[in-house]
């Protein structure tokens, strides 16, 4: 009777095939679950593709160049990237059994890639500004405040088991979660009017509200090499601010499932990075168009 009792009151012997994940996922949420996984897969594929594409000319940066803290930022960013990328949608897809400590591994690659990311951009604003100390100072606590923020919640996204299964999915999550995206937009917002003014400053142009535009949106009146970053940095916003502005979107619907919520950090992540690192591989070091292209007094300041 007590064995009866006992198989009734197991779950596991009601299912089918009771080591299915989704059998324990409510059945409204199974479909955006599944998805969320597929998403994943997809961002790991694009970062694995970016990686090949880009194998020979990382092979030049790092055995034919000098290497300094630009090219070593550039790796560890693509590293950490590439590491979030892969433990992500293995937590998402395989038997992993220990969940928690798995998606602690999976925070420190997530929590690291922004920060080196952001990185890569607090030196090209820098080498745009010549290194001026008070431009330097307040990026440089701005990536700080980035810096610290993602690190405080390494251990604050927790991983559990799926019911009795191996699988795994995340706890509900918090709205302090969702300030890594935050973090990213204000970051990039900022070194984009940055260096946007700063090439503003050396355009041949007077005091004209017309051709002003004209400068910052499309170039006009700056070197090759100025409307070059100019338009490098526009891609690169506009791409970062369409990932965000979807992932926070999707994070901050309530009736979504705690998956689909957070699977969109992992897509803008590698879409930012890889924008990112191509800018870095374009204008290669920061001392190269901080000597050469941007001098101590802009055209404003030599004809005021």
């Amino acid at each position: 009777m007590d064995s009866q009792n006992d198989s009734v009151a197991d779950p596991r012997l009601l299912l089918p095939n009771p080591f299915t994940p989704l059998a324990f996922v409510p059945p409204e949420n199974a479909y955006t679950v599944a998805i969320a996984a597929y998403v994943l897969i997809g961002t790991l594929s694009i970062c694995m593709w970016d990686g090949l594409h880009c194998l020979s000319q990382d092979y030049l940066l790092l055995f034919k160049n000098k290497i300094g803290l630009p090219t070593i930022t550039y790796f560890l960013s693509r590293i950490c990237t590439f590491g979030f990328a892969l433990t992500a949608s293995i937590f998402e897809t395989a038997p992993i059994k220990r969940c928690a400590m798995f998606r602690t591994v999976t925070n420190v690659f997530y929590l690291t890639s922004i920060p080196m990311t952001s990185f890569l951009f607090f030196l090209r604003v820098r080498a745009v500004y010549n290194r001026n100390i008070y431009v330097t100072v307040i990026f440089l606590t701005l990536w700080l405040a980035v810096t610290g923020y993602c690190l405080s919640l390494v251990t604050i996204i927790k991983g559990v088991n799926i019911g009795p299964t191996d699988y795994c999915t995340d706890t509900p999550l918090e709205t302090r979660d969702g300030g890594t995206g935050i973090g990213i937009f204000i970051h990039d917002t900022l070194v984009f009017l940055a260096i946007s003014w700063r090439l503003f400053s050396i355009s041949h142009v007077e005091n004209d509200a017309r051709r002003g535009l004209k400068v910052i949106v499309f170039g006009r009146y700056l070197p090759a090499f100025s409307k070059a970053l100019l338009h490098d940095g526009q891609v690169y916003y506009l791409m970062s601010l369409a990932t965000v502005l979807l992932s926070q979107a999707l994070f901050f619907s309530a009736h979504l499932p705690t998956q689909m919520r957070a699977v969109f950090s992992a897509f803008t992540i590698t879409i930012t990075n890889i924008m990112a690192c191509r800018a870095r591989k374009y204008f290669p070091e920061p001392e190269y168009y901080h000597y050469q292209h941007f001098p101590m007094q802009t055209w404003r300041e030599t004809h005021s």
